[in-house]
């Protein structure tokens, strides 16, 4: 058998407990390397600049102030003349409505015009606005010339809509095109999981930014809207493959209290830095092309992912590459300036001479055969689905993503609809992020248990959504007082609920496919986020504030389903599917342990072994 060969054989049950009785990554980073030092927080904070958030560009990109049909050539030369405003022409050309809200207007007014002869007809008669409105006509027809769009600081101007004319018969393009765009999400969540199981979290990542930017590119000089879309939804699958990678590597270089609060730090870029700054560019930049080139421009720092990033730990202990995993978190102990723990400067050699001596132990392990024998059965897809404990929580927390990710997708793509200005509706929605990921990182570093916050908070978000049903009862001009409030309360709470769902998942799964896992399960609640652009549209064709019903109907739904999960701690998440749990020493966790992670290698806090220090000193 070839060195080649050896490498790529799976590590046997034996080997596993083995490379796990030497090299806890836990305790290592806990008593040498640092938990929470300088080098976990370089890291977090550029995977948090080079990670972009395009995903709300719609929220801009498809608001369109109302239009009315473009008249012929002497008919607007007409209009013109008189100064008439932009509502006088509409109610005059066509069947118009009052409603101060543009996205219904687009879905009912300017679609038509009166059938009539309107080179030959009276225009001082039709267009005298000091009497009542005279229909001109019985009989309408579609706008033959096509739209004209009105001048509103409340909209943002150079929007994808009007540049494409993406309306009346065309309008359902606008929620396809979001759809489209969360399906590239679902692609980019399977593919991500897939490489960064497969080649690692840092080759994946720096791969996943070059089609990040090139997508990017030809969305900026996209000549129609097909173009647009198809490669909007190929930006969404580089994106999303490094926010997946990016929080799984995250998560791996720290210990289970500080897991949130990392995750934190790149859930406020994507969800408040990056969305603050692009309701202040939209305000500045008033065409979509520039302004999904300024969005996206900090994703070129991608390609230094190689130089800056280090791989994870964790997954190179998966791999049997134990060599590779000391010289990693040697290099973070170096960045941490552990001097104090670490005082010869030979330790981690000695750490390296130990992995050769256990490479010479475990080789003898393998059987000679395995191999030839490598096939399906050994794919990482499979393991997933390796025991039924694996499958079943693999598809509750499937539906529980999927139900978190619709409602927050489809309320942060509500502020399109809400009254009032887009850029400050658009800032408002940003600064939800804010409490609500300092919050779940609060939560999760001072809680252990992962499961009971995330009930509590999203029983109080289902509350919120319904109490926005009121908004209908509370008359205010031109803003809609009580739906805002009600969705922002809501969005903050869903928000949070995000940010500790990425760190329950996670420990759902062994390093060796965790990244796959992930993915898998963020991979299938992206059809919630291709369903919510509908959804939003009920406001237009039921009534104005339905979808937060179905969100909160789904919240309750989801927090159904969350009780019939495991709870979960953080601790010594395992790196191997076979590793087998520890058990618990002390009686009053016994419950705790009988619901514990799949797969776990989890110790409960009070039960907790005594460290391993001693291990990495002598």
């Amino acid at each position: 058998m070839s060195a080649d060969e050896l490498d790529d054989v799976e590590p046997t049950v034996e080997e596993q407990g083995e490379i796990v009785e030497f090299l806890n990554v836990d305790e290592c980073l806990e008593d040498v390397v640092g938990s929470h030092g300088l080098w976990q927080w370089l890291i977090a904070l550029y995977l948090m600049i080079s990670t972009p958030s395009p995903t709300t560009l719609p929220v801009y990109a498809n608001n369109h102030s109302p239009f009315r049909c473009r008249m012929e050539e002497p008919v607007e030369d007409y209009i013109t003349r008189k100064q008439l405003t932009f509502t006088e022409v509409a109610k005059r050309i066509g069947p118009w409505s009052n409603s101060n809200n543009s996205q219904v207007q687009s879905t009912s007014n300017g679609c038509t015009r009166y059938s009539l002869d309107w080179l030959t007809a009276n225009l001082d008669q039709i267009f005298q606005t000091t009497s009542p409105t005279n229909l001109p006509s019985t009989e309408t027809e579609k706008c033959p010339l096509g739209y004209i769009f009105s001048q509103n600081n409340n909209n943002y101007p150079g929007n994808v809509v009007k540049e494409f004319d993406l309306v009346c018969d065309k309008a359902f393009l606008q929620s396809l095109g979001t759809s489209v765009y969360m399906f590239g999400m679902l692609i980019g969540f399977l593919i991500g999981g897939w490489c960064g199981d497969r080649f690692g979290r840092r080759l994946t990542l720096t791969v996943a930014s070059a089609v990040e930017i090139f997508g990017t590119i030809i969305v900026c000089v996209a000549p129609n809207f097909a173009v647009y879309v198809l490669f909007r939804a190929v930006v969404a699958v580089g994106n999303t493959v490094k926010v997946s990678v990016g929080n799984v590597l995250v998560y791996e270089i720290t210990v289970a209290r500080y897991r949130s609060m990392f995750g934190a730090i790149l859930a406020l870029g994507l969800d408040f830095v990056f969305r603050a700054y692009m309701a202040l560019c939209a305000y500045l930049i008033p065409d979509w092309r520039a302004l999904n080139g300024a969005l996206m421009c900090t994703g070129a720092l991608g390609f230094l992912y190689p130089l800056i990033l280090p791989e994870s730990p964790r997954w190179l202990i998966s791999q049997k590459r134990l060599r590779k995993a000391i010289d990693e978190m040697h290099r973070g102990c170096q960045i941490n300036e552990r001097h104090s723990v670490v005082k010869q400067e030979d330790y981690f050699d000695q750490l390296r001479d130990r992995v050769e001596q256990i490479e010479e132990r475990i080789k003898p392990m393998r059987p000679r055969c395995r191999c030839h024998c490598k096939g399906w059965r050994n794919a990482i897809w499979m393991k997933l689905f390796k025991t039924a404990k694996l499958i079943r929580l693999t598809a509750l927390s499937s539906f529980v993503v999927f139900g978190i990710t619709m409602c927050f997708f489809g309320l942060l793509l509500y502020a399109e609809v809400l009254s009032g200005s887009i850029y400050l509706n658009g800032f408002l929605s940003s600064l939800t992020a804010i409490p609500a990921n300092v919050g779940a990182g609060l939560i999760y570093r001072f809680i252990r248990s992962r499961k009971k916050p995330l009930v509590a908070i999203l029983s109080l978000a289902a509350i919120a959504l319904v109490f926005s049903l009121f908004n209908s009862f509370v008359k205010t001009k031109n803003v809609d007082l009580v739906l805002t409030i009600c969705s922002n309360i809501g969005l903050i709470l869903i928000n949070a609920s995000v940010c500790m769902i990425y760190v329950y998942v996670a420990e759902f799964f062994p390093s060796e496919i965790r990244s796959y896992g992930f993915g898998f399960v963020f991979a299938l609640s992206r059809v919630g986020a291709m369903i919510c652009p509908f959804v939003n549209d009920l406001d237009a064709s039921l009534s104005h504030g339905s979808p937060m019903v179905i969100y909160a109907a789904l919240l309750i739904a989801v927090v159904w389903t969350l009780n019939l999960l495991p709870e979960t701690h953080g601790e010594n998440i395992c790196d191997f599917v076979e590793q087998k749990q520890t058990e618990c020493e002390d009686d009053d966790d016994e419950e705790e342990v009988a619901d514990g992670i799949a797969m776990g290698n989890e110790r409960t806090w009070n039960g907790r072994t005594e460290s391993r220090r001693e291990l990495y000193l002598t």
